[in-house]
């Protein structure tokens, strides 16, 4: 095997670990998460926690777990979200994933996820009339990435754009959320 099909394979077996790792801390099977991609996790309960975190530009995935059962308004269309929920069953689970996404900036998706605007059309839009019930009844997981595969000239570099768009397809595979598609 050439040089770069052996880097290439490393890349991609760290990933699968990666999103490992991920899955076992968000379903609660480990208690400590030591990523090797991604370093701080930041779980989120309140839009007042979402608030007072203190970055700003932050890169990395992020993963929305129910933490009480909800019944969601049967009034209120799903299919822009390319959702599961469209399929009669309105009901979310406890522990059951919402939603999984990837961001270069956390804080800033997560505030649209929050919001009720149409200026973000791929947001959970969670002001809404229709879906404000779910905002107390959720954590969000927040793993953001190591500084050493970020890019120092602030937009992101080729390989954290392969990093976040792989986990973040993997996640959905594995988690299989209620909401969103995936995208690659």
């Amino acid at each position: 095997m050439c040089d770069f099909n052996k880097a290439l394979y490393t890349i991609k077996e760290e990933i699968k670990k990666e999103k490992d790792k991920i899955v076992e801390y968000v379903t609660s099977k480990s208690t400590i998460f030591n990523g090797t991609l991604f370093d701080n996790v930041y779980k989120i309960e309140t839009e007042k926690e979402l608030e007072s975190l203190s970055f700003k530009a932050k890169r990395g995935v992020y993963v929305f777990v129910m933490k009480n059962q909800v019944e969601l308004n049967k009034k209120f269309n799903w299919t822009r979200c390319g959702s599961s929920l469209n399929d009669g069953n309105y009901v979310i689970k406890d522990k059951e994933i919402l939603y999984v996404g990837k961001s270069k900036s956390i804080k800033t998706r997560l505030n649209q996820h929050y919001s009720n605007t149409e200026s973000s059309p791929n947001s959970l839009k969670l002001k809404t009339e229709f879906r404000k019930n779910l905002v107390d009844n959720f954590a969000v997981y927040l793993f953001t990435m190591k500084d050493e595969y970020k890019s120092t000239k602030g937009a992101p570099n080729e390989a954290e754009n392969i990093i976040l768009g792989s986990v973040e397809e993997l996640l959905h595979e594995y988690l299989e959320p209620r909401v969103g598609s995936r995208r690659i």
